[in-house]
């Protein structure tokens, strides 16, 4: 029996393997569907059928060659005058400041202010021993007495035929000589002396009673503080928003703000940072603002026509340009290179957009330029809300 068995399994294997390799795996009931199909099929394959046929796949040819439209949101903008605010940090600096020197090589008789003090121009601030200079002023005031009472005397013995012009020119010209001397003396004693220049407040004084000084030797600080200076350095593309007369507002560290005037602005840039120096003028007469305290600068610039718009609109192009698009009136997409102005809570300022575009809030990033579109027109809150 188990012989039996395996000659069986044998014969089977072999039958399978035959029908195998003859490759008919089709069954009787799928023979017979696939005869039946093919008899219905040959009596309508006739002209008509073949009509009907061709005309639904040109139908589908043509809507596959359709250019596709998109619908987009366009918001008219009209412009309107802006005039951004401009802030700049810096700092303040006194109006003038000088450091005072020795003039002359001498001792410290005496220390005339004290820092900190309010001095008045032409005050004596510091006083040196003369060494003698005082002698000379007098001896050279004698020698010029002496010298004018010459000249008259030779003036009158001229006018009598007594002496000659030739003498009378020499003691003309020794008389200018005497005057000249009386100068220098002069001069060279009021070396002696350190005087303010200007009125200020010492900031401070560097020299004691007793102390020899060579000239040229720093003595003081004088500091003018009335009117104050808030100075600031500006970009490029700010400096011509800003100019000389224009009011601004200065911030101080202490919280104060005070008001001022452009009174400067630089036209030579900085070498190392490409930027301009501006100056604020402000009141300070009873000079409680120091000099060096920070300080930020508020200006408004020169007032120009712009349009505010969401942040969202704003795309760059191929070339990494900063722009808008719009449709215009054939309703194909243009784009529109732009700059910004200010960034305020409504939206960025820009300028670059044509007044009365229509620009595109929502569907921006699906089209291209030159692009056919359907435009639906909306307001420009109602954009702002789509593109949170």
């Amino acid at each position: 029996m188990p012989k039996l068995n395996k000659i069986l399994a044998v014969l089977v294997l072999f039958a399978a393997g035959i029908w195998v390799l003859t490759g008919n795996f089709s069954s009787v009931g799928s023979e017979i569907g696939h005869s039946k199909a093919s008899d219905v099929a040959e009596p309508a394959a006739d002209g008509a059928s073949e009509s009907a046929e061709a005309a639904p796949t040109e139908g589908a040819e043509a809507e596959d060659s359709a250019p596709l439209i998109r619908k987009v949101r366009v918001a008219e903008i009209t412009l309107a005058p802006y005039q951004r605010m401009i802030r700049i940090s810096g700092n303040t600096v006194a109006n003038k400041r000088v450091v005072l020197a020795a003039r002359s090589s001498g001792m410290v008789l005496s220390v005339d202010a004290d820092a900190g003090e309010l001095v008045t121009e032409g005050a004596i601030l510091l006083r040196q021993d003369v060494e003698g200079r005082d002698l000379a002023l007098t001896s050279a005031e004698q020698q010029l007495v002496q010298r004018q009472a010459d000249a008259e005397a030779y003036k009158k013995l001229l006018a009598t035929g007594d002496m000659p012009e030739l003498q009378v020119n020499a003691a003309l010209t020794a008389l200018r000589a005497a005057e000249s001397q009386v100068e220098m003396a002069r001069i060279e004693l009021d070396r002696t002396n350190v005087t303010a220049p200007f009125s200020g407040i010492l900031d401070s004084v560097d020299a004691e009673v007793g102390t020899w000084l060579a000239q040229g030797t720093p003595v003081a600080t004088l500091l003018q503080l009335d009117p104050l200076v808030a100075a600031v350095q500006v970009n490029e593309n700010t400096l011509g928003s800003i100019r000389v007369g224009d009011k601004a507002s200065v911030l101080l560290a202490t919280g104060e703000v005070v008001e001022g005037t452009i009174r400067f602005v630089s036209r030579d840039a900085a070498p190392q940072t490409r930027t301009y120096k501006v100056e604020v003028e402000i009141a300070n007469a009873d000079n409680r603002i120091p000099s060096g305290m920070s300080a930020e600068i508020q200006m408004s610039a020169v007032g120009e026509l712009a349009a505010t718009l969401p942040r969202s609109v704003v795309l760059l192009d191929d070339e990494g340009v900063l722009g808008v698009r719009t449709v215009g009136p054939d309703n194909k997409v243009e784009f529109h290179e732009v700059t910004i102005l200010d960034d305020t809570p409504q939206g960025l300022v820009l300028r670059g957009v044509p007044d009365g575009a229509r620009i595109i809030v929502l569907g921006q990033n699906f089209v291209q330029d030159g692009d056919v579109v359907e435009a639906a027109v909306v307001e420009i809150a109602d954009a702002a809300g789509d593109a949170q």
